[in-house]
């Protein structure tokens, strides 16, 4: 018999965080990047990130030469990626949220960005889904 989606139940959010963190389901899906790649051994020119990809895509047509393509490159809008954060991590414990930090911290650092930002976000978020939850009741 063939296995298909229907079969799975869904997983809690913070069960997933724990799976990760406990390397229950080890899985090439939630390794991190550094450790299936050896992205130091190249020597790249340039980087671009998925959030800022019209302003980078900008940038490299800028240091190759190409002139007079802006036109084609899509509006830059502000990304939602950051926001949210409280609400899918809010039944996580920030150790966790913090362990989950540490296993992921070289990729953070190779491709710019900060954890503890990231953290902070969180945080408030949480903290401001608590106070509206409080002001609810």
């Amino acid at each position: 018999m063939k296995t298909t989606v229907d079969d799975f139940y869904p997983v809690p959010f913070r069960d997933f965080i724990l799976s990760i963190i406990n390397r229950n389901y080890p899985n090439a899906h939630w390794e991190p990047f550094f450790s299936l790649c050896s992205p130091c051994q190249v020597k790249y020119d340039f980087i671009a990130h998925t959030d800022t990809l019209a302003e980078d895509l900008r940038l490299f047509f800028h240091k190759i030469g190409v002139e007079g393509k802006d036109g084609i490159l899509p509006r830059q809008h502000p990304t939602r990626a950051r926001t949210g954060f409280g609400n899918t991590f809010r039944q996580v414990p920030t150790e966790d949220i913090r362990h989950i930090g540490e296993i992921y911290k070289p990729d953070f650092e190779m491709f710019g960005y900060s954890f503890e930002e990231d953290l902070a976000i969180i945080e408030r978020e949480k903290r401001d889904a608590l106070k509206q939850d409080i002001s609810v009741q």
